[in-house]
């Protein structure tokens, strides 16, 4: 893309492949020289097109959330309960979008799996999605540490969507926590020890709310809601949606 080509338009298309996997590779470099409001990030069909991959909403919901979204899916072929979980998706991305357009951003990657955080100018929230992209030899997924919040504040951590491998589904207090919206954290201790996580499957995704316990907004009720649902959240076939 030709940074001279925002003198005539206000958004531009990364590429033509829409799967949601290819697709994190393809923004996550955009997002290094362009904002994400400008960068076309679609929630395609089930199947793509491109690579004839399958996957779950979620994952290319997630990956499309860090963009200016738009719906790349026939709606008429889809299922009534896949279109009532694309109407959610759609109005966390309303909920964040000025977070996610507006804040500051950072990205990482490590042992197959990439990260993306949006933090808002004021640190009072942030939204990060940690992507699975590969399986890797890790039986344990290290904790996640978030740069830049404000390491005085104490942040409500809430999961917004967190699938687990089936074999690694067990107790586990922190991360239980995290799905009822219940987990608070200083930004010290969140940048020093980290986000805990669970060991995702591959090509999935999960997303966290971060809001300053000082700064409650209609994000953090939202999400609230968001978390009851997050509580028996796997990753489901992405078979539930006709392609």
């Amino acid at each position: 893309v030709d940074a001279g080509v925002l003198r005539h338009a206000q958004r531009v298309w990364p590429s033509d492949c829409n799967d949601a996997l290819t697709r994190i590779g393809i923004q996550c470099g955009l997002l290094r020289f362009l904002p994400p409001e400008v960068i076309g990030a679609h929630i395609g069909p089930a199947v793509s097109h491109t690579t004839g991959r399958a996957h779950s909403l979620a994952f290319r919901a997630i990956v499309a959330l860090y963009g200016h979204l738009g719906v790349e899916a026939d709606l008429r072929a889809l299922a009534p309960e896949a279109r009532d979980e694309l109407a959610h998706w759609i109005a966390v991305h309303k909920r964040w979008r000025d977070v996610v357009h507006h804040g500051v951003l950072r990205q990482g990657e490590d042992r197959g799996t990439t990260w993306l955080q949006a933090r808002a100018q004021d640190a009072g929230a942030a939204l990060v999605a940690v992507y699975r992209r590969a399986e890797d030899i890790a039986r344990h997924a290290l904790p996640l540490r978030i740069p830049g919040l404000d390491p005085t504040r104490r942040y409500r951590v809430r999961a917004l969507h967190l699938p687990r491998m089936r074999h690694h589904i067990g107790a586990a207090p922190v991360i239980d926590a995290m799905e009822a919206g219940t987990l608070v954290s200083s930004g010290a201790e969140l940048r020093d020890h980290g986000l805990p996580l669970p060991v995702l499957p591959p090509e999935s995704a999960a997303l966290v709310a971060l809001t300053a316990v000082d700064a409650p907004d209609a994000r953090d009720a939202a999400d609230a809601t968001d978390a009851v649902a997050a509580t028996t959240a796997r990753e489901p076939s992405p078979r539930g949606e006709r392609p």
